[in-house]
Order: C-alpha cells, then sequence, then structure tokens
C-alpha cells in the first residue's frame, strides 16, 4: 500500500460525477461548454427520501412483517412503493427485525398498552426496540424529534469543528457522445490558469484543497514539460489526488477512448473488471509520475471513480493504494436523508439497492460524501443542476446551515463526538464560471463560522483538505473504540437529530442572517417566493418581537414537526430549532 504523503508542509494529525460527489462522467459532461443541458432528474420512486415511517405512505419492510404495525401504509390492495433490500450482504449492518404482532381481542385492539407506531404509547415491543418507533419512546436525553441512537449527556461539551473542504475535478471535455476525447492546448491553458486562480482563492482564506485529476492533464504536463504548477501546488500544501472516469488512455492515437460500452454506473447493467482496472490505472499513473518528479513522498492516497463497481471498490482500493474514497456514492446521501452524509465513515461495499450508506469497519479506507460542482443550476445562462441538484449559492449556504444545527445540537446536549465534513466541487475545465460563488462561500463562511466561536465557547468551522480531515479520523476512531462514525440502510429511523430541518428546507434557499437581538439566532430563506425563517434561542427560553418580519400570527414548526399559531409579537424560542412563516 502506498504511504500517504502530507502536501501540506508535514499534515498535522489532527486532520472523500463528479461528487458527491461528482464522479459520474454523464453528469459531469452536463456542465461542459461544448454540451446542451440535461435534464433534471428525481429520485428513483423507490429510493424515498428520508426514513420511512408510519404515515408516509411507504409500506417498508418493518411494516410489511407487522401488519399491525402501520396499517395505514399497507392496505391490503396497496402495492409499496419502496422495494427494501432482500437479503442484508454479511458487510452490512442488517435491516432492523419488528416482533410479531400482539393477537388482537374481541374489540380488534391489541392486548398491550400499544399497537402501532405513532399511537403515543411505547409498548413492550418498542421498548425492547429503541429504534422501532423512536416518536413513542423518546430518550430523555435527545432533542425533540431527534434520534434515538445518539448518546448524550444532556450537559453541553466540546464537539470537533466542522471541517470545509473543496476538491477539484480535472475532467475529460470535448463532445458528449463522441468515441474518443482528444486534448487541445486550449482547453489544458484554461484549465491551468483557473487552476492558478483557485489556488490564489485559497490562499486568500488560509485554505487547503484538494486536487483530483484525470489522467489526461498530467500526461499533457509531462509531455510538454511543465509540471511547475504541480510543485507550486504541493508546496503550498494542497493535495493531489486521482479522479477515474470511463475513459483509457490509447498511446498509439495520443486519446483517450471512452469505455461506455464495457463500464456502467454501479456495475449496472454491465461492468467489465479488466477494463476498469485499465481506467482506474491511466488515472493513476500519470499523477503518480508527476509526483515521483516534483520530490513528493509517496503516491496520492485518494480516488474519486466512476469506473468501478461497489462490491468491488475494496479490491480497487487496495490494489492501487487508494485510502480514501471522495464521493463514489454519488447523491445517495439526498436520495435517502435530504441531505449529504455529514461525516467520513467506512462504508459497506455491496451492490445491494439500499445499502450504499451502509457501514463496514473493516473495511480499509474511508469514504467522503461531499456535493457536486458549487454554482450549477437555477441561475438564468448557467447549465443544468450538477447531478440533479441545485447548487447555487443560496442553496449551498442552505446545505451547510443544516449541518450548523445539527452540529450545535450535538455540542448542547453533550452528545458523543463526530468527525464532521461539508464538501463540494470546482471544475476548473470551466473557466471562471462559478469564481463568484467560490469567493462569496468563502467570505460568507469567513464571516460567521471559519474560527468563529460556538455560544459554548468552542470553534464552529474550520478549512481542511481531505487527508487532513481523514487524519482527524483516524484519532478519532482510536479514541472511540467499537463507535460508529455513521450508518444507515434505508428504512432505518433518521440517523442525525432534526428530521424536520431536511424536510421543510428542503428547496428552501438561504437569503439573510436575521438579527432578533443577543442569544438568539434566525436565518431567513426563500422557498416558491415565500419566506422561511429558522430560529433558535442559544439562552434558554427566550420572547421576541417577530413581528418585524411577519406581522400578525405566524405558523411555528417545532424539531419534532408539530405545528401550531403564535403572535409574531411574542413569539417563545427555546433552544431546538423552530421554523416560523406566515400563517396562510
Amino acid at each position: 500500500m502506498k504511504p500517504r504523503h502530507s502536501l501540506a508542509v508535514v499534515a498535522i494529525l489532527l486532520l472523500g460525477t463528479c461528487v458527491l460527489t461528482a464522479c459520474s462522467e454523464a453528469a459531469t459532461q452536463e456542465l461542459s461548454p461544448t454540451q446542451p443541458p440535461l435534464p433534471e432528474t428525481a429520485p428513483a420512486a423507490q429510493e424515498p427520501r428520508g426514513p420511512a415511517k408510519c404515515g408516509d405512505g411507504v409500506c417498508d419492510q418493518a411494516e410489511q412483517e407487522d401488519p399491525g404495525l402501520c396499517p395505514q401504509d399497507c392496505e391490503p390492495t396497496s402495492v409499496p412503493t419502496e422495494v427494501p433490500p432482500t437479503q442484508p450482504p454479511p458487510t452490512a449492518t442488517p435491516m432492523p427485525e419488528t416482533p410479531a404482532p400482539e393477537p388482537a381481542t374481541p374489540d380488534g385492539e391489541g392486548t398491550g398498552p400499544g399497537d402501532k407506531c405513532g399511537d403515543g404509547v411505547c409498548d413492550e415491543a418498542e421498548q425492547a426496540d429503541p429504534n422501532l418507533c423512536p416518536q413513542d419512546c423518546p430518550d430523555a436525553t435527545a432533542e425533540p424529534g431527534g434520534s434515538a441512537a445518539v448518546p448524550a449527556t444532556g450537559a453541553p461539551d466540546y464537539e470537533p469543528p466542522i471541517n470545509v473542504y473543496m476538491i477539484l475535478h480535472i475532467d475529460p471535455l470535448g463532445e458528449q457522445e463522441a468515441e474518443t476525447f482528444k486534448p487541445e492546448q486550449g482547453m489544458y491553458v484554461r484549465t491551468r490558469d483557473e487552476i492558478d486562480w483557485l489556488a490564489g482563492e485559497a490562499a486568500r482564506h488560509d485554505m487547503r484543497f484538494t486536487a483530483l485529476y484525470n489522467g489526461w492533464y498530467p500526461q499533457w504536463a509531462l509531455t510538454e514539460g511543465n509540471i511547475e504548477q504541480f510543485r507550486a501546488l504541493h508546496e503550498a500544501g494542497h493535495e493531489i489526488g486521482s479522479h477515474a472516469h470511463r475513459i483509457s488512455y490509447d498511446a498509439a492515437t495520443d486519446s483517450w477512448i471512452k469505455r461506455r460500452s464495457e463500464i456502467d454506473l454501479f456495475g449496472r447493467p454491465n461492468y467489465d473488471s479488466t477494463v476498469a482496472r485499465q481506467c482506474w490505472n491511466d488515472a493513476d499513473r500519470f499523477i503518480d509520475t508527476v509526483l515521483q518528479e516534483i520530490g513528493a513522498t509517496g503516491q496520492n492516497q485518494t480516488m474519486c471513480a466512476t469506473a468501478l463497481t461497489l462490491a468491488e471498490e475494496p479490491d480497487l482500493m487496495a490494489e492501487f493504494g487508494f485510502t480514501i474514497a471522495a464521493g463514489n456514492r454519488l447523491e445517495k446521501g439526498i436520495d435517502y436523508l435530504g441531505h449529504m452524509v455529514w461525516n467520513p465513515w467506512r462504508a459497506a461495499a455491496t451492490e445491494e439497492p439500499g445499502y450504499e450508506l451502509a457501514e463496514d469497519r473493516n473495511v480499509g479506507y474511508l469514504t467522503f460524501n461531499h456535493l457536486a460542482q458549487i454554482g450549477g443550476g437555477g441561475a438564468i445562462g448557467m447549465p443544468a443542476e450538477a447531478h440533479g441538484q441545485d447548487l447555487t449559492l443560496g442553496q449551498m449556504q442552505r446545505r451547510f446551515l443544516m449541518l450548523y444545527a445539527e452540529w450545535l445540537a450535538r455540542e448542547r446536549t453533550g452528545a458523543e463526538d463526530r468527525v464532521w465534513a461539508y464538501g463540494f466541487v470546482y471544475h476548473p475545465n470551466y473557466g471562471d464560471r462559478y469564481n463568484r460563488e467560490v469567493s462569496e462561500l468563502f467570505d460568507w463562511l469567513d464571516e460567521y463560522f471559519v474560527g468563529k466561536k460556538s455560544p459554548h465557547g468552542h470553534t464552529i468551522a474550520q478549512y481542511a483538505a481531505v487527508g487532513d480531515i481523514a487524519d482527524q479520523f483516524y484519532a478519532w476512531e482510536a479514541a472511540h473504540p467499537g463507535t460508529s462514525s455513521f450508518n444507515y440502510v434505508r428504512g432505518d429511523p433518521y440517523p442525525y437529530t432534526y428530521p424536520t430541518v431536511a424536510t421543510k428546507l428542503e428547496g428552501a434557499s438561504y437569503e439573510a442572517h436575521v438579527d432578533l437581538g443577543q442569544g438568539v439566532t434566525c436565518f431567513r430563506f426563500s422557498r416558491d417566493q415565500q419566506p422561511v425563517y429558522l430560529a433558535w434561542s442559544d439562552e434558554g427560553k427566550q420572547v421576541v418581537d417577530f413581528s418585524a418580519q411577519l406581522p400578525g400570527q405566524v405558523k411555528l414548526t417545532d424539531a419534532a414537526g408539530a405545528t401550531r399559531l403564535a403572535e409574531a409579537s411574542t413569539l417563545e424560542l427555546t433552544a431546538p430549532p423552530t421554523f416560523v412563516e406566515t400563517a396562510h
């Protein structure tokens, strides 16, 4: 296995299209200036957003096995909208089993004190399995609406900062339907100049990024005898790694061949292991040569790839010496949870649908789930949404604030520490198209979060390269033996604290911070041209005057999803977040 070279002047051990990741060739091609936008695609119907629960219209596995658990979701004549995993793979966490229903009495009611999820009664079966129905059996230390699986002391304590990272994807360009791809001087120069701009912007914010290259760019640089940019990036502490699309190099024609007929995403419907290895090799070997020539110690450790099937990912990662998989799960976090996975984790390697985010602590590498191209989608004249996601600036800010609310909840309740990560992709191939979004996002993060202290005195966020975050994870893992970093199988309870935040803010765009006085945090969002506010108190229960924002009566939605009407002039806020909207 390759030793990891530290591209930061010896990276501190404090411190994963495409992404999220942005690794699909077809997905990244939609952003090419030479390509027409691809239509926006919605998540498949069989993969519902968020954890299934009673009353959501989805007859999940637990509800199928216990017809009395949630009869409204499993009508006898209905067809389940979700196809759950069949047999759990040996490396993945199995789906929770549901006890058989108690026999019915003559009046039709169960013999126990409660007979279904959501009835407000913590019955014997629900007590035996805390994950079966957390809304009926809440953890005494958990936040309202939170996950019962999150251990907490109930008292504020230290929580590691949120790591903000940027990954550069140097992608292949050219006509989307062409069978071959041949780099050109103009393409190389545009990409090179944009990488220089990004390095300057990173220096302005005292941050380091992770640059992942398809093989064509380092191959061109080696042919031209111009590898000084790689040397400068290395000396500035930026990380250099590999990014494999479904292309391989043909030395006879000095061109790159597109291998769509032999390889498909996640190995479906076709997969040729030999061709996949060739794609990986051609994405890796030119970078290895560059690193050797600039005097870097060791080879790169990070790979973002679509030329794989997840079941073979461990073999490929070990064979090529990679220890970080950055973005190979694409948008599965958004499909299932409404947002990306916020922690690096050792992801299970399986093709079983529904287990893409499952954990296997025996896997020898880390997985990072990150956002795609910043700036993609939504703006007039801009390309279609990257990977089906609107990642304009306000959407990027909204996604960070969702993680911030989770981070604060864990700090406030003394929940067990985690390593936190918020990442996104930038494609230098597209020139300066998204420079404004990068600068404004970093300026906003600097103003409110990076290096700033929480109400309890802990650093909220910091910039980091992927390798830095991996080092943090290894230290955390050593200090928390046997502890899960993240694990989710479709149908499981929501794995974080506030499922309501994910559902209420879906599609919303951040607009501004709102000043409601000392000890109160409030953000304004816009969705469907209507304002949505997220607010909470940092200092216990407080009454605030909200009438300058929304006069008269307003609708409140608390962290558990319960709604009520209130007067804006005497709005009561507590530590768990509250959504405030117009009453009508």
